[in-house]
């Protein structure tokens, strides 16, 4: 093999490595630990599935753990059972469950919810509640995605996929 034909090689494994790398590096589903905080108070107006108004305030001083999700979204499916235990369990130390529900419809949300009932609000976020989750941290915009939001209204771990009952509880007890 010629000088040309190697160096050529090199050049092409390196920038495949460095593309991967850096994929990886903005696509990888961050672990709670790695997560970054903010400074920034959470704030939204959604409406529940009765068309009822709610703003983020309801929930002031309370730990909020706001999970962006969609009925197509197998990932989503999984982790609402576990919410939902969680939300009973921990509901005496403050901790508030919120579902917001994008890119889905009223009736789709509902067929849903008679499977799989929440003991917590669901707002519907629709196309809203995408744009939302992408202002709180959601850059690719994937689903499913969680903020747990302290009893001050700041972020403290943002979840990009899904959230096991075993990792909220160990991120939640942190913040009683």
């Amino acid at each position: 093999m010629n000088a040309f034909i190697k160096y050529s090689l090199f050049i092409v494994v390196a920038l495949a490595s460095a593309a991967a790398g850096f994929y990886f590096s903005q696509n990888q589903s961050p672990t709670p630990s790695s997560t970054q905080k903010t400074t920034t108070k959470v704030t939204f107006s959604l409406p529940d599935l009765e068309g009822k108004i709610h703003h983020s305030d309801e929930w002031a001083n309370k730990i909020q753990v706001i999970n962006f999700w969609a009925t197509w979204c197998p990932p989503c499916r999984k982790e609402i059972p576990g919410f939902v235990e969680l939300q009973s369990e921990f509901k005496t130390h403050g901790v508030q469950f919120i579902g917001i529900a994008t890119a889905d419809s009223k009736d789709k949300v509902e067929a849903f919810l008679k499977q799989v009932p929440v003991n917590y609000p669901m707002l519907m976020g629709e196309q809203k509640g995408i744009t939302l989750s992408k202002q709180l941290g959601n850059k690719m915009g994937g689903l499913p995605f969680t903020i747990i939001v302290d009893r001050d209204g700041k972020i403290q771990k943002r979840i990009s996929g899904e959230l096991s009952k075993k990792e909220a509880t160990s991120i939640l007890k942190q913040l009683f």
